[in-house]
């Protein structure tokens, strides 16, 4: 999510969050859930999120998911949960089955033979890759990493009516 879609860079620079070192101020461990929740979308990211979902019916392929790293306090895990619900607002609590949060680095417990992560650090492709997933780095061009995608899809020979899709969501509860 953050790198991909939602700017966390811009975001923590306007308020003043990188160290001179470049690491953030105590890890990131103080963000609030407003903050998370203020941070804004890329120039396109809906345009892009919208074209993978295609690229993925296209394909037949499972559905999309957001999978993101969390810091260790509540509010970026809240946080993150209502910036997904505002950038797509039509979905409302559905997108909830649709996100996961767990720590950067343990990405690569979700790679399987035919799942495909996109991320923008090269260290947690590099792991999901090694663990056995499809790895596609994003490096701030969504029309390329659209390209790799279709690739990834087209290698994969992904047909209708494979045993690589999920089991549709449950219908959503009241809201």
């Amino acid at each position: 999510m953050d790198g991909l879609v939602a700017d966390f860079n811009r975001h923590a620079k306007v308020h003043n969050l990188f160290q001179p070192d470049g690491e953030l101020v105590n890890d990131g461990q103080d963000l609030t859930h407003e903050w998370w929740l203020s941070m804004p979308a890329f120039d396109g990211a809906r345009a892009f999120y919208d074209n993978v979902v295609t690229l993925a019916d296209e394909y037949n392929a499972s559905r999309v998911m957001f999978v993101t790293g969390a810091k260790r306090n509540a509010g970026s895990y809240s946080g993150k949960v209502d910036w997904v619900q505002k950038f797509l607002p039509e979905r409302g609590n559905r997108i909830l089955y649709e996100f996961i949060t767990c720590p950067k680095y343990q990405k690569w417990l979700l790679a399987g033979p035919r799942r495909i992560l996109i991320d923008d650090n090269k260290k947690v492709v590099d792991r999901f890759t090694e663990a056995g997933g499809i790895g596609i780095l994003h490096e701030g061009d969504y029309a390329q990493t659209l390209a790799k995608l279709k690739a990834a899809l087209e290698m994969l020979n992904v047909q209708p009516a494979s045993d690589n899709r999920l089991p549709p969501s449950p219908a959503p509860g009241p809201n």
